[in-house]
């Protein structure tokens, strides 16, 4: 069972990304004291001796001493977590302590839940995978929708500009119209006028 704590412990160490920048680390050394003990302190202890407390006093007291240097907290992937286990918990009758305590199955439960925690990762991680081609798609929508709307706009000018010049030349054919009906007007009457006169001179001669 220690062994399974201990790589656990090891690949939790491991395969955690460093939020810092990568840097040399100093290999933490766990001291080679004594566990702390606590004369003082009542503690409940099992049929064969072993405190209850024992296992934890010690290893919590070494961990808060360690420093509070980042690569001295419990979280760095340098810490030598491995090392403390075997320092602290590697005496048979913390072994049988443990067994006593059903840690094994504790362990099996977190390893379950280690399992299922994956597993549901695995699964977001295939869900932002579809969202991240999903985004990919739409944004090449609607880079391809703008280069749409560019060609509308200048098809929408060169409209404008036809229009506008459309405009201008209706303007000029009504102008043009308008000086025509004027003409026809002024010879008409002067045609009239002349036959007139002509009709006239006839009825005068003798």
């Amino acid at each position: 069972m220690d062994d399974c704590i201990r790589n656990s412990a090891q690949e939790a160490t491991t395969n955690n990304s460093p939020i810092k920048p990568l840097k040399k680390r100093i290999r933490l050394k766990v001291s080679s004291a004594s566990p702390v003990q606590f004369p003082n302190r009542s503690q409940p202890s099992s049929s064969k001796g072993v405190d209850v407390y024992e296992m934890w006093t010690s290893l919590f007291t070494e961990i808060n001493g360690s420093g509070d240097d980042d690569d001295a907290l419990i979280w760095d992937v340098g810490f030598p977590l491995g090392d403390l286990i075997d320092k602290h918990f590697g005496k048979e009758m913390h072994h049988e302590k443990a067994k006593e305590l059903r840690l094994q199955r504790a362990l099996q439960t977190n390893l379950a839940d280690c399992i299922r925690t994956t597993l549901l990762l695995r699964i977001i991680g295939q869900m932002f995978g579809d969202f991240e081609k999903e985004y990919k798609a739409l944004v090449g929508e609607i880079a391809e929708l703008k280069k749409l709307m560019i060609r509308l706009k200048d098809e929408q000018n060169k409209l404008k500009k036809t229009l506008k010049e459309s405009s201008f030349e209706k303007n000029q054919l009504k102008a043009e119209i308008k000086e025509l009906k004027d003409q026809i007007s002024l010879q008409y009457k002067a045609g009239y006028n002349k036959a007139l006169k002509q009709l006239l001179a006839s009825e005068l001669k003798p």
